[in-house]
């Protein structure tokens, strides 16, 4: 057993130390690290927490895969316990697809898909669990009773959208369809196509972004390019650009995804140098153009209905704020 280095609570998280003692050289850190916890987090509970910068070094937050070595130190901030119970709330989804193994709706900006650690706004899982009841995929089983089955604070979550994204939404509506699900995404079967507003100046037209992408060990809300990180691919198309008043420019573009990578498009396009409009994580948004939120938009979602072999393709019209914020932006 590797020596626990320190201990101590604070608001929101409790932190734990460990280091690495000769005989655990070149394990997994997930899996050395659920060695430590025992019954107190599972292997899935560890990976999220290495994904959302929980686990770190001396150095910095590291990422997923590592291997760990012999007098390695790493530090777990481990989230305080949140309610494992969520209430139904009618959030009036709008459905736009539904059958007896899924649905689809279109998520609003401005809410999360599912609680995060000791957060209790409202989400669109609380809405999922009033729409369709506790059988929906996860709404009963937690994840330490049935890996398969998710866990109550992500009721058939197969992916997700950042809070502040709007689009189009995918869930399952029993346990079974929710594997089938996440395996179409594993394989890369589920095309996903963005619209977003960028802001900026975008270096050629269209073009194929293949740059990993790793938690940022200076903020771990964010994300940055890192060789160290995992492969992030995103393929785009300006379809329209437009000059602003002191002679910004500004697109509307269609993205495609190839990877799944928290806040991808995002990271990727500000590092282009045409952030996304309204991210005010990645950019510094002007308070004249505010008002518009994030223009980001999940706005297409195609695949094949793995039971009833339907092939499922979906496509969103433009909201009216995108408009707005071009006609507004624009120099006529």
């Amino acid at each position: 057993m590797q020596n626990q280095q320190k201990e101590f609570s604070g608001h929101n998280s409790r932190k734990v130390g460990y280091t690495v003692e000769s005989e655990a050289a070149g394990q997994r850190l997930d899996a050395w690290l659920a060695g430590q916890l025992g019954d107190q987090a599972s292997r899935t509970v560890i990976q999220r927490w290495i994904e959302a910068g929980h686990v770190s070094t001396p150095t910095g937050v590291v990422g997923q895969g590592r291997r760990v070595q012999p007098g390695e130190t790493y530090t777990v901030e481990a989230p305080e316990p949140v309610s494992t119970e969520l209430v139904p709330v009618d959030l009036k989804l709008k459905v736009v697809h539904e059958d007896a193994d899924c649905a689809i709706i279109h998520k609003p900006a401005g809410i999360a898909v599912h609680p995060g650690p000791g957060d209790t706004r409202i989400t669109i899982a609380h809405g999922i669990l009033y729409q369709w009841g506790s059988g929906v995929a996860g709404g009963e089983a937690g994840a330490n009773d049935n890996p398969d089955a998710g866990d109550r604070l992500r009721p058939g979550i197969v992916h997700r959208l950042d809070r502040d994204t709007e689009g189009l939404l995918l869930i399952a509506k029993h346990d079974r369809a929710r594997r089938k699900l996440m395996e179409l995404f594993a394989r890369r079967e589920v095309r996903k196509d963005y619209l977003a507003c960028l802001g900026g100046n975008l270096p050629r037209a269209r073009g194929r972004i293949e740059l990993a992408l790793r938690r940022d060990p200076r903020n771990r809300l964010k994300m940055r390019v890192d060789p160290a990180g995992r492969m992030a691919i995103t393929e785009f198309e300006i379809e329209r650009a437009w000059s602003g008043r002191h002679g910004r420019k500004y697109y509307r573009v269609h993205v495609e995804l190839l990877t799944g990578r928290t806040h991808q498009i995002r990271v990727h396009m500000a590092h282009l140098g045409a952030p996304v409009v309204g991210d005010l994580l990645y950019s510094r948004p002007t308070e004249e153009f505010r008002e518009f939120g994030m223009l980001l938009l999940a706005r297409r979602l195609a695949f094949q209905q793995p039971f009833t072999g339907e092939s499922i393709d979906l496509t969103l019209e433009v909201p009216d704020r995108f408009q707005e914020f071009e006609a507004r932006s624009r120099i006529e």
